[in-house]
């Protein structure tokens, strides 16, 4: 019973809505106007993580394929979902140290690389690609001030 509650699906949507909880808080930490796409952005993520969370907690109520031992190895491991769940924390963590404009070519640089295993000039391609996207769309058409990091904010 105690493998079926700590399943990988279970764990990941766990923390998944931990950090919208985080979210949500931090949006709501803005003044004024500034505060309502992230506040929506946080209801709509925490929403949609409680979905998630209620899915796995159903699945681990009700199995959906009640033949299978309790003994047999799950087909995601935690380990995989953790992962996958670090390249988002090392993507947030970027975007707060070093702006989108620098972390934007180096995550998706690094994620397809390193994770993708795709060659260096397709994950070189895509990368710029991104980051021509990203600038083109928010700083030229929406004239949208891109955060910079904190330590290029000086």
């Amino acid at each position: 019973m105690m493998a079926r509650l700590l399943n990988s699906g279970l764990v990941v949507a766990g923390l998944i809505a931990v950090c919208a909880v985080w979210v949500l808080i931090a949006a709501y930490s803005y003044q004024g106007i500034s505060g309502t796409f992230p506040q929506l952005v946080g209801w709509i993520f925490l929403g949609l993580a409680l979905l998630e969370l209620a899915a796995q907690v159903s699945a681990v109520i009700r199995p959906a394929n009640p033949g299978r031992s309790a003994d047999e190895p799950e087909t995601i491991s935690v380990v995989k979902e953790l992962k996958g769940f670090g390249w988002l924390g090392i993507l947030l963590l970027a975007l707060y140290l070093v702006g989108f404009l620098i972390s934007t070519p180096l995550y998706v640089f690094a994620f397809l690389r390193l994770s993708g295993r795709l060659s260096l000039v397709t994950s070189s391609t895509i990368a710029v690609g991104a980051t021509v996207f990203v600038y083109v769309v928010f700083v030229q058409l929406l004239e949208y001030k891109l955060f910079p990091g904190v330590l290029l904010m000086g």
